[in-house]
Parts: C-alpha cells; structure tokens; sequence
C-alpha cells in the first residue's frame, strides 16, 4: 500500500518538474519540450483521442499542442495552477476546435453533394 504521504511527495516533484520544465522552454530551451512531452504526452493524447475519436486527427492535435505550449511557455503563471492543468486546458481547447472543424467540412461536402 502506498503511503499517502509519498503520494503526495511523488505529485510535488512532479509538479515541480513541469514547472522546470515550461519555465526552461519560456527560455527557449528544446530540451525541456522533449522531456515535457515524453513526462505528459500519453495522458494528452489520450484526452484528445477520447475527445475527437480518430487516431490519426489526436496525433495532429496533439502535436499542435506542444507546438502551442513551446510558443506560450512565456505565457504561463504559476499562480493559475499546475502546468499539467494549463495542458489540458489547451488539449481540450485545440480538440474541440478540430472537432468543429472537421464537422463543418462534412456538413460542407454533404452540401455539395
């Protein structure tokens, strides 16, 4: 049985890490998108893929994702929460805008049908 108290050790230096990590891409470091990308993009591709059903359409997103996060690493405040929760929130965002799209260009095409 784990303990919770090295539960919730194990959630600090996580956190942690990520915030290393985003506050070392805000400095234009690469090698901190690898390791955030390695550290968190399973869960991200698995709310994207749940989101938009299709392997191929979460592996887009996906990538989008942490192209969006490298570009606004800047943008991020500690003081608004944990890194994996601002991640969720652009995977959920960017999901959810390819969803619209992909509907709006079916209901186009059955249009010109």
């Amino acid at each position: 049985m784990i303990d919770p108290h090295e539960d919730y050790l194990m959630v600090n230096k996580a956190v942690a890490e990520h915030i290393h990590w985003v506050k070392a891409m805000a400095a234009g470091e690469q090698s901190a998108l690898a390791q955030f990308y390695e550290a968190t993009c399973a869960q991200m591709h698995g709310l994207v893929l749940h989101i938009l059903k299709d392997s191929a359409l979460a592996e887009e997103v996906t990538l989008d994702i942490y192209l969006a996060v490298w570009r606004k690493a800047s943008h991020y405040s500690e003081q608004r929460g944990a890194p994996i929760s601002w991640l969720m929130t652009v995977a959920r965002s960017r999901a959810i805008d390819k969803l619209r799209i992909v509907r709006n260009m079916t209901a186009a095409i059955g249009l010109v049908k």
